[in-house]
């Protein structure tokens, strides 16, 4: 009878364990399940800023481009001069002007994109 107890002992032992690991093996799978998804998340963020980036870095170049032609060789055209209807959605960027502003008396010069 001993040797029936002890062997039920360890049977439910093992019992317990194999439940405790699938409910660590549950939660783990859980984790990696809410894991991918800020990774995913994060993916699309960095996407959107990079696009954003590119942007924002085509901007400077062009808004340099025009204060080195403007300090250089006179004054730029007013915006107002270029067109007189304004952009849609809003506040123009330099990025509507790009093919009408630039420096034609520069040796150098072309279109600022």
């Amino acid at each position: 009878m001993a040797l029936q107890r002890i062997n039920q002992e360890l049977e439910d032992k093992l019992y317990r364990m194999g439940q405790h690991y699938e409910e660590e093996k549950r939660a783990l799978s859980h984790e990696i399940v809410a894991l991918n998804s800020h990774l995913l998340e994060a993916k699309v963020t960095i996407d959107k800023l990079s696009e954003d980036n590119e942007l924002y870095r085509k901007d400077c170049n062009l808004a340099a481009q025009l204060l080195q032609c403007s300090q250089t060789y006179g004054r730029v055209r007013k915006v107002s001069e270029v067109t007189s209807a304004p952009p849609q959605g809003g506040q123009p960027s330099p990025q509507d002007y790009s093919g009408l502003l630039f420096c034609r008396s520069h040796p150098k010069a072309t279109s600022p994109l």
